[in-house]
């Protein structure tokens, strides 16, 4: 996305910027000598510059970042973009020649080291400027089209029940499929349940990458309060992502109970951020991560065999378009922002909240969940199940478990409301 390539681009300008008004400073004020004083003082005043420019650039982009995208608006922008950054490095080169003057013109030392903190900073705008106009991304990075998940079992799905209602939300990249032998458990005690297919899953795939957290929330609080407007008892239940997003929602839509099973979160702390950031800003646009990391394609494959029996994993052509999938980082950064999500709402949960983890999980660790679950200050269940992630599948280590404490839990919520009615 043009506009992500555009957040990265300013705040790379803005680093360097922050740099070279450090060590201005430092040589401005602490060397003894002229020459570098005065190559100080540019360093410090083109810092200032660059990152005014920085700062200004990021005016507005996140709003456009998570806009849907408009693909003619796309190339247009791109190629806005492409020629502004070839003009500055046209300038770029006036700078160079004039640094170049000044330390050649026979200036004292102060007019020198100021000759030479203009061409160091011009001959890094340059290269900045020539390399990043070379690289503008030309058209959207797409999902590709595997032909998967686009089975009716795969489509959001409603079973009539009773007056209370169970609103499911299924983990990545997976489908209402996977929570269906969550929807009957519920179903058999008169829930009446909802299985959401979030934006850019199942049939919707081709699409993924053109949403994102605030969508996902989105559709899970509209649906909630959809519910509680008629009146009636809402318990949302949310699996892996899902279970995520649903601490998300919650606190934006207020169910009545929330059901979460290995919620997914990365608590992050602020060296970590920082050093995130830090790496980021060397990183390409995109990445292959199936092919720089082959052993991912037959993990991957182990999942879908348990969440979507229907797709086709041992297909060599699959497995080839499967490798060739390009992921761009402004898509994976959305989890790192629903887990700083996930931090600030946790501790706002004032329903009754029951957490289900599996004892073995590798994709969502037990004591990451058990750190969860110290930021919650609501009233909380935290049970340990006896298998791994997809605990909700039957024939899983843990399927039985999970299924009763899901069912223990719906059932406490509608004696409790029935109690605070009474």
């Amino acid at each position: 996305m043009i506009y992500y390539y555009q957040k990265i681009l300013s705040h790379r300008l803005f680093a360097w910027g922050t740099l070279s008004v450090l060590a201005g400073a430092v040589l401005g004020l602490l060397h003894p000598a002229l020459f570098w004083k005065g190559f100080g003082f540019q360093s410090a005043l083109w810092g200032l510059i660059d990152c005014a420019i920085a700062l200004f650039a990021l005016r507005g982009l996140n709003k456009k970042i998570e806009t849907p995208p408009d693909f003619q608006g796309f190339s247009r922008d791109a190629s806005r973009l492409q020629k502004f950054l070839w003009v500055n490095t046209g300038l770029d080169v006036l700078y160079v020649l004039g640094g170049i003057w000044m330390m050649s013109s026979g200036g004292d030392e102060w007019w020198r080291g100021m000759g030479l903190g203009i061409l160091v900073q011009g001959g890094f705008l340059l290269l900045f400027d020539a390399l990043h106009a070379i690289y503008v991304p030309r058209e959207e990075i797409v999902f590709p089209e595997l032909g998967i998940l686009k089975g009716d079992e795969h489509q959001e799905f409603i079973l009539e029940g009773g007056d209370p209602v169970a609103v499911l939300v299924h983990g990545f990249p997976g489908t209402p499929a996977e929570v269906r032998e969550w929807a009957m458990a519920f179903n058999q005690q008169g829930w009446t349940v909802k299985a959401l297919l979030l934006p850019g899953f199942g049939a919707e795939l081709p699409n993924m990458y053109q949403h994102g957290l605030q969508r996902w929330v989105d559709k899970i609080v509209q649906e909630v309060s959809y519910y509680k407007t008629q009146g009636r008892k809402v318990l949302l239940a949310g699996f892996s992502m899902g279970g995520g997003l649903s601490i998300v929602a919650a606190e934006k839509s207020q169910p009545h109970g929330l059901l979460l099973l290995a919620p997914f979160w990365i608590p992050e702390s602020m060296g970590i951020r920082l050093l995130v950031g830090i790496v980021r800003l060397f990183l390409p646009q995109a990445i292959y991560p199936f092919r720089l990391f082959p052993q991912w394609v037959e993990q991957l494959k182990a999942e879908a065999r348990r969440a979507a029996p229907d797709v086709p994993v041992d297909v060599p052509s699959l497995r080839k378009m499967v490798q060739q999938i390009q992921v761009p980082l402004l898509f994976l950064e959305q989890f790192r922002a629903l887990s700083r999500s996930v931090k600030r709402s946790a501790p706002r949960l004032s329903m009754p909240v029951c957490i289900l983890q599996g004892r073995y999980d590798p994709v969502v660790r037990p004591e990451v969940t058990a750190r969860l679950a110290r930021l919650i200050k609501a009233p909380l269940e935290f049970h340990f199940v006896s298998g791994e992630h997809h605990t909700l599948l039957r024939g899983e280590k843990g399927f039985e478990e999970t299924m009763a404490f899901s069912q223990a839990f719906a059932r406490k919520i509608l004696d409790d409301l029935s109690s605070q009615s009474q």
